[in-house]
């Protein structure tokens, strides 16, 4: 499985390791095969510059052009459309806190909410319980996750 961040997620994944002082990044480096896709890239240089080590470390693969052009009528810009183009196939995941990009979860992309990657994390054992419940508390609290998802995510992690 290889595993997509989009730039939106990667704010909230520094957001995290600065104000909880918790290493995401190693961890998911460490646990995942990451990848990036040249348009997704280009977002991350401008927005990360001081972050340009992890990329070293990831795959980063071609635009495939099979269904991107439709993704860029419906609006998405060309990383979210590259990324929505790699959700639809069965090999890679998808982080992002786009609601637009999230409901083609429904649809049968492979798409998850970076709480939900907490989670996973968590259950395999990478993270904590109690760090797990820190970031949880601290995506709630950010309103990255709504008041519903933060008390099903308590529940179903038993944290």
């Amino acid at each position: 499985m290889m595993l997509a961040i989009d730039t939106c997620s990667w704010f909230k994944i520094h957001m995290l390791e600065r104000e909880l002082n918790i290493s995401i990044v190693s961890t998911l480096l460490n646990r995942f095969k990451l990848f990036f896709t040249h348009e997704l890239l280009t977002e991350f240089r401008r927005f990360f510059p001081n972050y340009l080590w992890i990329v070293e470390h990831c795959a980063v693969l071609p635009k495939r052009n099979i269904v991107f052009s439709s993704f860029l009528k419906e609006g998405f810009d060309e990383a979210d459309a590259s990324l929505l183009e790699c959700a639809s196939e069965k090999e890679y995941f998808v982080v992002s806190e786009d609601p637009k990009m999230l409901r083609y979860v429904r649809l049968g992309f492979q798409l998850l909410q970076l709480a939900d990657l907490i989670a996973v994390l968590y259950k395999k054992k990478f993270l904590s319980k109690q760090v797990t419940k820190r970031i949880i508390k601290f995506l709630r609290t950010k309103r990255n996750i709504t008041k519903k998802k933060y008390k099903d995510l308590k529940l179903m992690l038993r944290i």
